[in-house]
């Protein structure tokens, strides 16, 4: 590369050169000669020197701020001459830093064996990007910590002079230096330790390793996208790595997927009233809204997540959070309570009903409202409490069954959608160091009926269920930040997401800790008391429902923050 570099640089034409050859001009020959020479030996680095104009000495600017100069070659006066007849000259331009940059590239796995190798302090190589990489590393949080930050106004306190220098570097940004890169990925391996055989196999709609074969499997892998692009607009994109394609078979797993995508407008710059266009969280569910890299328990719970695929839709929102708000939800995640980020004390929306990154499956959006307020007591305990409501027309995915008349696939009633509507209530109580946190949801939603029938019919029914977390918070200096934590949840309803929305029934005990080893790093445990319809497209039908897994389950999760 430098090689060529520096033959582009002397302007070395073989038009020139073979013109030479025809005119048996051997002095120009050997001056050309000459410059390939001194060309070849500055590519490997035995010249410290460049070259200039044939006749005039100069300097050739080749790292930043590094000016070398080399003796004029001598060149006969015939050789001038026709050189200055022929407008032939040697004219070299500074070399662009980009091209010394890539002239630093290297095979990757030499960059790998760098970062994987430990330098003593002080010692030469990359040890200044090794400090600079080891405070980055150090900076690192969960990433529904910066979210949050990000949608928290500026203070702009005249007394701070920091947060002032901070702020005008801000604005002398240009936008793409605003964005934001960060992510996490998960990393899980289930164990079932016992089922009943005689009902259906393990299966879960939020884990898909969970099952007769039990492996490693990558559960979330994302980066996230996201600034300040100015201070009336913000921009959030989210794609998963990990994800799976409903239909597929053969065990594919792992594609990558769309999970956010939206701009949030700042009708006011104290980001108190935002107007939000794109595919994001639906505000519905307390325990929807949370992050999962902030989670606790390793899946969420199926009374309020059943109702939305990927808690996710197309849609357009408008959030209105007082600047006391903002504070109270930046501060639970800044000190690691386990808060859901901002989603706004009132918001309300319409959107596609049939889940994330799904076209609409009919014409009837979904509406969605919510009223939830967080607040400080005089003792410094921070609580929240809310409720949230959603209406619309949802079209269930269909699938054939097995049943004793054989393969049927079932009908919907009403065709062109079925009536899904819940409201939720929600209370947290932060962990400081207790915590608990409950909520419950009712409504009425799609749900398979008439197994025992020669043709299902889908039509919306009655449903219900909730969940109550209870967690400690445990800060030790040495240790890291532990969270015991233990859960139980129960539904009653159709699983409306699920392939015919097949009616359910779950009544789960969660038993597990949370080790934050380091900011960057997680190891979760948990103990799983399963008794849940296997809700899966090929289930196994006992007493014309769906039948039950019924076991125990040891799971482990690690979690990288970066």
């Amino acid at each position: 590369m430098r090689f060529l570099n520096s033959c582009l640089a002397l302007d070395i034409s073989l038009p020139h050169l073979a013109t030479a050859f025809q005119r048996r001009q051997t002095t120009v020959v050997a001056l050309w000669l000459a410059w390939f020479l001194t060309a070849l030996a500055w590519t490997a680095g035995s010249l410290p020197a460049s070259v200039a104009r044939a006749g005039e000495p100069g300097p050739i600017l080749l790292e930043p701020r590094e000016e070398i100069y080399v003796p004029t070659l001598p060149v006969p006066g015939a050789a001038a001459a026709f050189l200055e007849q022929e407008d032939f000259f040697l004219d070299i331009e500074p070399i662009d830093p980009d091209i010394l940059l890539a002239q630093k590239i290297q095979d990757p796995a030499i960059e790998t064996v760098d970062e994987m190798t430990a330098r003593p302090a002080g010692s030469g190589g990359r040890s200044g990007a090794r400090s600079g990489a080891g405070e980055w590393w150090d900076s690192i949080r969960d990433p529904a910590i910066r979210t949050v930050d990000e949608q928290t106004r500026d203070t702009g306190k005249k007394d701070d002079k920091k947060k002032g220098d901070d702020k005008k570097k801000k604005d002398e940004k240009k936008w793409f230096d605003r964005i934001n890169i960060r992510g996490y990925t998960q990393f899980r391996i289930n164990s079932v330790l016992w089922n009943d055989e005689s009902q259906a196999p393990p299966y879960h709609p939020a884990d898909r390793s969970i099952g007769p074969f039990n492996e490693f499997f990558i559960r979330r892998c994302r980066i996230i996208f996201s600034g300040d692009l100015s201070d009336r607009l913000y921009f959030y994109i989210q794609p998963d790595f990990a994800a799976g394609i409903p239909g597929v078979r053969d065990g594919a797993i792992n594609y990558a997927q769309l999970r956010d995508c939206y701009g949030d407008v700042y009708l006011t710059k104290n980001k108190v009233n935002r107007v939000r266009v794109g595919q994001s969280k639906i505000p519905f569910g307390w325990d929807n809204m949370q992050s999962s890299s902030n989670r606790l328990p390793l899946d969420r719970s199926d009374p309020i997540n059943s109702p939305i695929n990927g808690e996710r839709g197309m849609g357009i929102f408008y959030y209105w959070t007082p600047e006391e708000a903002q504070d109270l939800y930046k501060e639970v995640l800044d000190e690691g309570l386990k808060g859901s980020g901002n989603y706004g004390v009132f918001g309300i929306g319409v959107y596609n009903g049939q889940g994330v990154s799904r076209a609409d499956a009919n014409s009837n959006m979904h509406f969605v409202m919510r009223l939830e307020m967080p607040w400080k007591t005089d003792s410094g305990q921070i609580m929240e409490a809310g409720v949230q409501a959603y209406t619309g027309s949802y079209s269930p995915y269909l699938a054939p069954i097995e049943t004793t008349f054989g393969d049927v696939v079932p009908v919907v009633d009403p065709a062109n959608g079925v009536l899904d509507q819940r409201i939720a209530g929600t209370f947290v109580y932060y962990p400081q160091p207790f915590g608990i946190t409950t909520e419950w949801s009712v409504g009425d939603g799609p749900q398979l009926t008439g197994l025992d029938q020669p043709q299902p019919v889908i039509v919306s029914r009655p449903l219900n269920g909730g969940y109550v977390l209870v967690n400690y918070k445990i800060d030790s200096k040495k240790y890291g930040t532990i969270f015991p934590y233990f859960r139980w949840q129960q539904y009653n309803g159709g699983y409306l997401w699920e392939r015919n929305s097949p009616d359910t029934f779950v009544n789960n005990f969660d038993l597990g800790v949370e080790w934050q080893i380091q900011p960057q790093m997680e190891l979760t445990v948990e103990y799983d008391f399963v008794n849940r319809t296997n809700t899966g497209a090929n289930a196994k039908i006992v007493d014309a429902n769906y039948a039950q897994f019924r076991g125990d389950m040891l799971r482990f999760q690690f979690q990288i923050n970066y």
